[in-house]
């Protein structure tokens, strides 16, 4: 009986967080409950690779609860960190709509759990719904969006450039502008040697800019990180969300 009586509560839980996505909150309630109703539950494990790059694009995950890294691979064996994703954050689902293989690496950061919806049921969801069918095309047009920000971010800015214009797209929307990060992920972010990072780091503290803390950055001044980053000429509102 108490299983039965948690069935509803569950399913009830699954469209709320389905819900929280931008990717779903235009979805009617009918649908959003029945693609809730075919997800499946998964737990992950700090360190465990959900998909690498070239793999199929068979399913789609929904963070419940954990981090997971998204990352681009180089042949030496580095990465490349293009987000650190929280919970109600989707990935996967580029692949999903075209069926091809997958463009990054996605990385548990944390132990955590995964609703994992596959792709049939996501294409037979989208080609019922029109609400849907326009908030993929919203999303797919802000990932071109920013894909072209950050070419123009890597061809134009040099490393502290680059730095002050990943710590404000970060920030965007913490508590408090507080980032949760290692030197080391923000440097293969940056894609800045770790001295280089440090030192930038050290002296932006110094100047008041921000304040460091064992894995957090806290920005402080975002008008002062703007000098360095002259290609962010936008609102904080209106920085790209890197997924």
């Amino acid at each position: 009986m108490a299983l039965a009586a948690n069935a509803p509560d569950q399913r009830s839980e699954r469209v709320r967080l389905l819900g929280r996505s931008s990717m779903f909150q235009h979805m009617r309630p009918e649908d959003l409950a029945t693609l809730a109703a075919r997800a499946k539950d998964r737990p992950m494990r700090s360190g465990e690779v959900l998909f690498r790059r070239g793999d199929p694009g068979t399913i789609m995950l929904v963070i419940l609860v954990g981090q997971i890294r998204i990352a681009l691979p180089s042949r030496d064996g580095r990465e490349q960190v293009l987000r650190m994703m929280q919970p109600g954050d989707v990935l996967g689902e580029m692949a999903l709509l075209d069926g091809g293989s997958r463009t990054a690496d996605a990385v548990a950061e944390t132990n955590g759990r995964l609703l994992v919806v596959e792709r049939d049921d996501f294409l037979s969801v989208l080609r019922t719904d029109p609400n849907f069918a326009v908030a993929v095309t919203t999303m797919l047009s802000h990932r071109l969006r920013t894909v072209t920000w950050l070419l123009e971010s890597m061809m134009f800015n040099d490393a502290t450039g680059r730095l002050a214009s990943t710590l404000l797209i970060l920030c965007q929307g913490k508590p408090g502008r507080r980032i949760d990060i290692t030197q080391g992920a923000l440097g293969d972010r940056v894609g800045a040697a770790r001295e280089t990072l440090n030192r930038k780091l050290r002296e932006w503290q110094a100047a008041g800019f921000i304040a460091l803390e064992p894995g957090r950055i806290t920005v402080l001044d975002t008008e002062a990180l703007r000098q360095f980053a002259p290609s962010v000429a936008v609102t904080d509102n209106e920085l790209p969300q890197i997924w």
